[in-house]
């Protein structure tokens, strides 16, 4: 009886032994085959609270879990108190936002550090880091056009209408002589350029099981700040400060 056991026992250790090697074999295999990459490259859309934008980013690994980035992002910016707005008492008439002075568009270069909170498995997961960002923005206004309806020829009987574009002003042009916006191309000979500071943070979830190929969820908040105020809506002060709210997503891959 005692032999028995003692034949058994070597059997299920041996057996275990292998187990436990070609679990080995197979992790090694998988790490062998996994490449490390020193650089990134991605682009992404990003989506705001305020607007729309783009994303174009590089990436250098200094360390395992921790990465330096600079990146390029545009987008425009809108403001909360737009209405969209449509004059009903003209068929076929534009919409336009009733009070825009400006479209605001916002071009920035960033720097940041990012830190992978936890080791994605190879065979697939979610890679969790934080990062922050920081730099130059540069802020383009261009002033909105409208078509403006004029009443001329007047009579008792009758009275001709002619449509003009011009610069939205506030003082002259009320809603029931707003036939709608002009074209965008109006106006770009009179952009102006506000020098100005950004920074931004959040969460960047990485999805798939491709080392080389970057699939990226990033969501944060980000302020923009300009020493000069930006004038966006009539009757409202200018504007110093944009805080926004963010998802981004983003695709890319590594390479060395």
């Amino acid at each position: 009886m005692q032999r028995i056991l003692f034949i058994l026992l070597v059997f299920f250790s041996e057996i275990g032994l292998l187990s436990a090697q070609d679990f080995t074999n197979i992790i090694g295999k998988n790490r062998e085959t996994e490449l490390i990459f020193a650089k990134e490259k991605s682009i992404g859309i990003q989506l705001h609270s305020n607007g729309i934008g783009f994303t174009l980013r590089k990436s250098i690994n200094k360390s395992v879990f921790r990465k330096v980035t600079y990146e390029i992002e545009g987008m425009n910016m809108k403001d909360s108190k737009e209405i969209k707005s449509i004059n009903p008492l003209f068929v076929n008439s534009k919409g336009y936002s009733f009070g825009k002075l400006n479209q605001v568009y916002m071009l920035k270069g960033l720097y940041g550090i990012q830190q992978q909170l936890n080791d994605k498995p190879y065979w697939g997961g979610v890679e969790v880091s934080y990062f922050y960002r920081g730099g130059l923005n540069i802020a383009i206004t261009k002033p909105i056009y409208l078509y403006i309806i004029k009443f001329i020829n007047y009579s008792d009987e009758y009275y001709d209408i002619q449509i003009v574009e011009e610069k939205y002003n506030p003082e002259e042009h009320f809603p029931d002589i707003i036939y709608g916006r002009a074209p965008f191309a109006k106006g770009l000979d009179e952009i102006s350029i506000y020098p100005g500071l950004s920074a931004k943070g959040g969460f960047s979830f990485e999805f798939g099981t491709n080392s080389q190929m970057i699939k990226n969820l990033e969501t944060g908040a980000m302020i923009d700040f300009f020493p000069k105020g930006i004038p966006v809506m009539a009757n409202n002060p200018k504007r110093n400060l944009f805080i926004s709210l963010y998802i981004n997503i983003t695709i890319g891959k590594r390479y060395n």
